[in-house]
């Protein structure tokens, strides 16, 4: 069977664990995945061996331009019950590159990769610290995005609201700014399609310029 027959038939088999394939970045022969025993503090291999495949999966609808990444173990240890290991990669994801190991991290856990073949395992590291930067260089640009919008919602919506007031010249503005709940602002942010993390901003800006 030649080597365009064998990927079919892999990403066939992702395909298959995972819907959201889309295409295949590298494949390592052989990789075992350890786990980090939090009560005897030491490492445990987890049952899980066999080829592993990172591989970019279909961006989420609402953000398109956001790639998602993930990687799969295909388990062929026959002395284990366990399935194909599945991970997606996220931002949260934290590296490590040490030995035959290429050890990551999330919220509640710690796993590592064995990789026998060093240039294989310095490849799989790469590649998983790529994919790690570009998701913080695009954190970066969002929270850049946010905090711009941000800054020209009060400035937007303050005029239309203070102009509402001026219809009641007997009632200060102060006083019928005390009516204007956030209850109020998170329909108005609704209606506008804009975040609801808005509210609280837009409030206190309200609040200030009054």
């Amino acid at each position: 069977m030649n080597e365009i027959n064998i990927r079919k038939i892999n990403e066939q088999i992702l395909r298959f664990n995972d819907k959201k394939y889309k295409e295949l970045i590298i494949t390592i022969s052989l990789a075992q995945l350890f786990e980090w025993d939090t009560k005897n503090n030491q490492w445990k291999f987890s049952g899980i061996k066999g080829p592993l495949f990172l591989y970019e999966r279909q961006p989420k609808i609402l953000n398109p331009n956001k790639k998602q990444f993930a990687f799969q173990i295909l388990n062929q240890n026959s002395e284990s019950n366990q399935v194909n290991y599945l991970e997606t990669i996220k931002s949260n994801f934290n590296l490590k590159n040490e030995d035959e190991f290429v050890f990551y991290s999330k919220k509640n856990f710690i796993k590592g990769i064995y990789v026998p073949i060093q240039s294989l395992k310095k490849e799989l590291f790469i590649k998983l610290n790529e994919i790690q930067q570009n998701f913080e260089k695009l954190e970066k640009q969002e929270k850049i995005i946010q905090n711009n919008q941000a800054n020209q919602i009060p400035r937007l919506l303050t005029p239309k609201i203070i102009s509402s007031m001026d219809n009641f010249p007997e009632i200060s503005r102060k006083e019928r700014f005390t009516d204007l709940t956030k209850e109020k602002l998170s329909q108005i942010i609704k209606n506008l399609a804009l975040n609801d993390q808005f509210v609280t901003y837009i409030y206190n800006a309200l609040n200030n310029y009054l």
